[in-house]
Parts: C-alpha cells; sequence; structure tokens
C-alpha cells in the first residue's frame, strides 16, 4: 500500500498490506501531496504536489524520479490513472483536466465542474490481478492481508491470533499499557506482538484502568491534563475530566459503584467522580504528601496510595477518603514506591521501587514487607499481576516481563523494544472482583455512593453540594459561596460550608471571563466571554450544561460590546453596558429580546450596578471632562438628581461598583488614589476606606459585614470590614488574572 503524508515532514510511504515493512519513498522537495495513483502494468507512482504546483514520478521503490507537469496546475485535488492519462481535479479553477503521462504539452479541460473536489478512476477492462486470499480468505478466520511473501492471518480489534497463525479467539486475558501518545494491547500467551488501541488525540498517556463490563479503558493525560475514556476497540472516545487538572498521575476505576478515583501529586488531592466525570467530589485534599499511584479495593472498601515526596509512604484510606493511616513508611527497602497493585486473593499488595530497583509487597495491613525481586532490574516502573505472575514494564530496557508472584522466579520476557511504558493492567475479570451495596442501584444515592469496610457504603456529594440529613441519599445544592473568575475559568469557593476549598466550574469558557452573574431563580452563570475587540454574553448551568449564547458582537442585528453585566433576578432582565453604542442595553432572561435602555450623549458607560429591591441602576460613565456615577430607573427612565457622583477626569479613574444590598450605601474604586470609596445613597456623603496595598482591582462584592475584592495585579481575592476598611483578610490566593468576583446567597431571594 501507498500514502502521502501532509504532516510536518511531507512525504511519500509505502509498506506491506499488514502494515510491516514500512519504508519512505519521496522526502525532499515536496510539500501538499493531495493526489496518489499507481500504475500497476509500468510499476509507477504519480502524485500531484498542490503547493508546489506539479506532477511528478517516480518507480515503486522511489527511484527514477521526474516532473511530469509543473506548468499551469494551480491547485490539484484529485488524482487518477487510467492507461496513458492522468485526469486531476482544479480547485482553483474549478475544472477536470487530463493529460498524456508522456506529453506535457497536450493537456485537456475535460468538463467545467464549480463544486469540484475529489476523483476516482476506473477502467473496468482492466485485470488487476489476484492473490491467495481470494480462496477461501486464505484459510484466515477474520482478515487476509496479502504480503509479498504471502498470506498474513489478522484479527480484529479484541481478538487474539492462535499459535496456528489463522485462527482469531477473544483471549482471556490480555496486557493493556500506556505508551506516551498511545494505548496499547499485547498478548500474554501468543508472541503476535503489541497492537495500539486506535484512539485519537493522545498526547501523553500516564496512568490506565479498565471498566471490563462496560468494555471501556480510561487513562490520564498528563500534557493535555485530561481524564478520557473509550470503548476497549477505541471508539467512542471521550473527555471525562479536563478542569482543575495539573498533574493526574494515578488512576482507578470503581467497578462496583461505577466510579472514578485519581491522585494529582501536584494539586496533592485524591478525588472522585462517577465514569462520565459527573458529580466530582474531592475526598483528600488535607495531609498528603504528593500522591501518586493508587489502587482500589471495593468489596472491602479500601483506597491505598503511594507518596514520596517528603518521606516514601504507603497508606490506606476508607473509599470515601475517612479513616487515612500510614501503612508503611521509612523503611529500608522503600525510597520511591509507585506501581501499586492488589493481589485481592491473598490480601497482598505488590508495587515497584525505581530508585531500588526492585518489586517488592506487602500485606494489606502494611506488615511483612519484603522484596520479590531485588536489585536486579534496570528501572521497573509500572506493574500488575494476575492469577501466579507479576507483569512489570522496564523505562531502561524498554521490556514487558513476567515473574512467579511467590518468589520471583520463572522469570519470562513478554516482549521487547516496547517502548518506554507508563502503566499496566491485566484486562481480565479477576482483576475486578468484589461486590459491595453500591453495586445495587448506586446504593440508594442520588450522586456518589462510596464504599466502606464491613461491607457499609455511604452516599456522597459533589463539592460544595451537602448530603440532606433527613434522607441521607439525596444532595442540597451550595446556598451560599463565592464565584469568582480569572482568564478562561469561574472558580466557586462555599461560605458555609466546611468543604471550603475552591473548585473550577466546567463551563466551556472559549476566551477570557470579563465579567459575571448569577440568576438565583434558574442557578444558571451568565458571563461575558471576550477575545481581542469582540465580546459575547453566555449562561449555562454550573455543571456546564444547557450553554448558550444571550448577546453577541458578531450579530449584526444587535451589534453590541458588553463590557459589564448586571443581573435583576426578581424582573428577569439582564443589563450591560455597551462598547460599541456607548449605551446601556438589557434583555429578557425568558424571550432573549434585545433593546437600549438608557441612549444619548452619555459618553463612555463602563462598569454597572443594580439595586433591584429600590428598582435604581448605577453605571460609572467617562467623558473628555468628567467621571462619573450615573444613576437611573431600572425601566430606563432617569431622575433630576441623575448624577450621584462627578469629579474632573484628570483628577479620578473609577473601577467597578457594587451597591449595598443591606443598606443605602454604593461602593466603588478610585484607580489613582487606590482607595474603596463608599458612598451614601441618601445624602452622598464620600467615605474612604483605608485599605492598604490596593493595586489592580476588577471586581467587587458586598455580603454581610464584609467588602470583597479581587486585584489583578496581585492575583488575590481578599476582603475587609465594609464600615471600617479594617482587618483585611485573604480569602484565596494564586488566581490568575482574575476579574470579577460575586456572593451568592440563595436564601436572599426567599
Amino acid at each position: 500500500m501507498y500514502w502521502s503524508d501532509w504532516g510536518s515532514h511531507p512525504k511519500l510511504e509505502r509498506a506491506w498490506l499488514d502494515g510491516t515493512h514500512r519504508e519512505v519513498l519521496v522526502n525532499t522537495s515536496i510539500q501538499w501531496p493531495n493526489g496518489l495513483a499507481l500504475d500497476y502494468i509500468e510499476r509507477k507512482v504519480y502524485w500531484a504536489d498542490a503547493k508546489l504546483d506539479k506532477i511528478e514520478v517516480c518507480n515503486l521503490n522511489g527511484s527514477g524520479r521526474r516532473v511530469v507537469l509543473d506548468k499551469e496546475v494551480p491547485h490539484i485535488y484529485g488524482f487518477g490513472l487510467i492507461g496513458k492519462h492522468l485526469y486531476w481535479t482544479d480547485w482553483q479553477r474549478r475544472n477536470l483536466q487530463k493529460i498524456h503521462v508522456d506529453s506535457s504539452q497536450n493537456k485537456d479541460i475535460i468538463a467545467e465542474l464549480p463544486a469540484v473536489m475529489g476523483l476516482k478512476v476506473v477502467d473496468m477492462n482492466l485485470k488487476y490481478g489476484g492473490n491467495d486470499c481470494q480462496k477461501n480468505n486464505g484459510n484466515c478466520s477474520h482478515l487476509c492481508l496479502y504480503t509479498p511473501v504471502g498470506v498474513q492471518c489478522e484479527c480484529p480489534m479484541g481478538l487474539e491470533l492462535t499459535k496456528d497463525n489463522m485462527t482469531c479467539v477473544v483471549p482471556e486475558a490480555f496486557l493493556l499499557f500506556s505508551r506516551m501518545k498511545s494505548i496499547r494491547r499485547i498478548s500474554i500467551d501468543t508472541s503476535n506482538g503489541d497492537k495500539p488501541i486506535p484512539i485519537p488525540g493522545i498526547v501523553d498517556a500516564n496512568a490506565v484502568d479498565f471498566h471490563i463490563n462496560h468494555s471501556k479503558v480510561f487513562w490520564t493525560d498528563l500534557e493535555a491534563k485530561k481524564i478520557s475514556r473509550a470503548f476497549i476497540n477505541g471508539s467512542q472516545a471521550e473527555v471525562v475530566i479536563d478542569v482543575d487538572l495539573i498533574w493526574p498521575d494515578g488512576l482507578a476505576v470503581d467497578w462496583v459503584a461505577n466510579n472514578i478515583y485519581w491522585t494529582d501529586s501536584h494539586l496533592e488531592r485524591i478525588e472522585c467522580s462517577r465514569l462520565d466525570g459527573r458529580y466530582r467530589k474531592t475526598l483528600i485534599w488535607k495531609g498528603l504528601n504528593e500522591p501518586h499511584s493508587l489502587a482500589l479495593d471495593p468489596g472491602k472498601g479500601y483506597m491505598y496510595w503511594t507518596e514520596w515526596r517528603d518521606s516514601a509512604a504507603i497508606l490506606r484510606a476508607n473509599m470515601d477518603g475517612t479513616d487515612m493511616i500510614i501503612l508503611i513508611q521509612n523503611h529500608t527497602l522503600m525510597a520511591r514506591p509507585r506501581a501499586l497493585v492488589i493481589d485481592f486473593f491473598e490480601d497482598i499488595i505488590y508495587w515497584t521501587e525505581e530508585h531500588l530497583n526492585c518489586i517488592s509487597r506487602a500485606r494489606i495491613d502494611g506488615t511483612g514487607l519484603e522484596n520479590v525481586i531485588s536489585s536486579s532490574l534496570p528501572h521497573p516502573n509500572c506493574l500488575t499481576q494476575y492469577k501466579d505472575f507479576i507483569y512489570w514494564g522496564d523505562q531502561d530496557d524498554q521490556t514487558i516481563s513476567r515473574a512467579s508472584k511467590k518468589n520471583g522466579g520463572n522469570r519470562t520476557r513478554i516482549e521487547g523494544n516496547i517502548g518506554y511504558i507508563m502503566d499496566m493492567k491485566i484486562f481480565h475479570n479477576s482483576r475486578q472482583i468484589g461486590w459491595n451495596e453500591c453495586g445495587d442501584n448506586n446504593g440508594g444515592c442520588s450522586h456518589l455512593c462510596l464504599a466502606l469496610p464491613q461491607e457499609k457504603y455511604t452516599c456522597a456529594c459533589p463539592n460544595h453540594y451537602t448530603l440532606d440529613n433527613k434522607t441521607k441519599t439525596s444532595c442540597i445544592s451550595p446556598q451560599l459561596f463565592l464565584l469568582y473568575s480569572g482568564e478562561q475559568r469561574v472558580r466557586r469557593q462555599t461560605m458555609d460550608h466546611a468543604d471550603n476549598f475552591d473548585v473550577f466550574l466546567p463551563l466551556n469558557i472559549q476566551n477570557k471571563v470579563r465579567a459575571l452573574e448569577y440568576d438565583l431563580t434558574t442557578d444558571m452563570i451568565y458571563w461575558i466571554d471576550a477575545y481581542d475587540d469582540h465580546a459575547n454574553i453566555y449562561r449555562s448551568f454550573p455543571n456546564g450544561t444547557q450553554k448558550e449564547e444571550i448577546a453577541t458582537s458578531d450579530d449584526k442585528e444587535v451589534l453590541t460590546a458588553p463590557l459589564d453585566i448586571a443581573l435583576d433576578p426578581y424582573g428577569k432582565q439582564l443589563y450591560w453596558t455597551d462598547d460599541i453604542s456607548k449605551n446601556i442595553k438589557v434583555t429578557s432572561l425568558t424571550t432573549n429580546v434585545v433593546g437600549t435602555l438608557v441612549s444619548g450623549e452619555l459618553g463612555n458607560p463602563t462598569s454597572i450596578a443594580l439595586d433591584p429591591k429600590r428598582g435604581y441602576m448605577y453605571w460609572t460613565n467617562f467623558t473628555d471632562k468628567t467621571a462619573s456615577i450615573e444613576k437611573a430607573r431600572m425601566s430606563g427612565g432617569r431622575d433630576q438628581d441623575e448624577q450621584v457622583y462627578n469629579k474632573d477626569v484628570n483628577n479620578v479613574e473609577l473601577g467597578p461598583l457594587v451597591v449595598d444590598p443591606d443598606g443605602e450605601f454604593l461602593y466603588f474604586v478610585e484607580k489613582k488614589s487606590q482607595k474603596f470609596i463608599r458612598l451614601s445613597l441618601k445624602d452622598l456623603t464620600e467615605e474612604k476606606l483605608d485599605v492598604r496595598n490596593l493595586m489592580e482591582v476588577r471586581g467587587l462584592a458586598v455580603y454581610g459585614d464584609y467588602l470583597y475584592w479581587v486585584d489583578t495585579q496581585s492575583g488575590k481575592l481578599n476582603r475587609v470590614n465594609k464600615m471600617t476598611g479594617q482587618g483585611e483578610q485573604l480569602v484565596q490566593g494564586g488566581i490568575k488574572e482574575p476579574t470579577d468576583v460575586l456572593v451568592v446567597d440563595k436564601h436572599s431571594f426567599d
């Protein structure tokens, strides 16, 4: 078979029909090899280069290269050969042409075809020949592939060739392993070599596991920072988790409750979710010391993992994250444990020691530590167990081997020259045994069912959700929390819950969040997604579902470029300041009809805030002479006292503003003096709050006794007492380019 490659190193290649004996025919002076045609009689291959605008030919082995035509062929796409004539489609001229292979002067235009694309030519009288695959399928049970040395029988994905080299069967078990850019499988009983599972988009596969009843493989990708899954034949690949991952080093499937667990050694967390990524929960985030390899025992309700940042250790916890204990630590036979695997039948844990170059084991309670294979392995880095054997991959000599799990004897090399293996599992139902109540209708739990020791279980909720004390099976959504944005992320942090860490919300933001809002009546998040001179308003639920575009700068009928947004949950209206029309616009949250509320010679309206209980809106406005805060009714009407703040534009620069829902005060930022100002809406008196180290405040929120803000320059979310400006506290740091902050209190709308 012959093919063209448009990649970073363009070329023509060929290989035997079984995929072996691959060789490059042409790799110089070639750019966009679109067309390819074989002359079976003259034993030549023709191709067209759409960038170099020429047609060339060479012998089937790559020798004898010459130019057939290099004039007036603007953009060849489809290409074919019949007899002595080449036929091609031209994208630029939109026609079908032909030429005699021995005369570049006799080019003919056959037809003008305005939408011409591909081309295939067929000579019904040409005898293409035959081979032994025509006779009883070459005696192959499934695929017959003919090669220059004869028939080669092959199997579809999921089957293996038996020792007769003709018959395909379902294997009892096979090795599943990750190798950087691919997930692969190899037989443990035959010598047929490893086969890639055809999964697209893998960049840096690391940990791998499977769900045998679902016939699916799961893996982590360190470069893409994702957890994905696909069927074992490579079909229906999909991303499961792609938010808030930095170094997902360990992965394990709970085949009873249908959950996945993973470690993130950089974030120092152990988390879980359903198999499809829903209901993500952080189980352990305190007291971890760079967790790596992870193994589950759902039948007993335990999970095990390795650590090695400050000290090498193997730890255990219940599968809900409780009762964490250290099983082994600072042992002379332990330096850098990884590739943890459980022998469910003998209650033994095995692992590799990268620094000590050995394979060790202990009982599941941590006692009886000993080496199975000691100091004779180059660099074992992955391990699994099946029946009486342990299997491991070695990153130095790039091999897969096995040995007796009892004493390390009977060592056998399964495969050599295998490349750098990251993780491996034996795909067999004996590797996924045991049962608990979570296997029966998810234990009756609405979200997560997590196994516990002694055949018990507990219902659990996603991050920031709370288990209902009455039912003990259902979850209550967070009632009081902060939302804040930074770059392409929106994060949530509860204010009334023990889980006070922040989580990223999977909102599928394309560019950069400029501003945030929240609808208390529907629990939908609104945001401005901004890039260059464009800005669109979107909304979706916090789990990322039902994403919808509300307003866009690409809409020719309603040309808009939103700068800031404010939401009225009572009137179900969304307001925004528009950088194109210099107006204030509004849209109904139910009909999405856009209208203009305040227009005219406003200047440049920027930040906007609402006081929906009193029916007013406020916005910052800039002209050549003044920097002001304007006021209008939320219907658009204006009173005589339409300005509540007015200064010389040369003396002040106004930032974000917010209305205090508990009192008649307006808070805003004056950037030049780097001060917060509290403005009384009764008598318009001003008071500066003496808050130090304000640099680039981008978002403001008021709740209870506190004023909250995010600072783009410092990357922090802070708060101070809203009356005194004292008692500054760091709420969250390390936010990359924060842009806005909200406090959401669902009780306030009751």
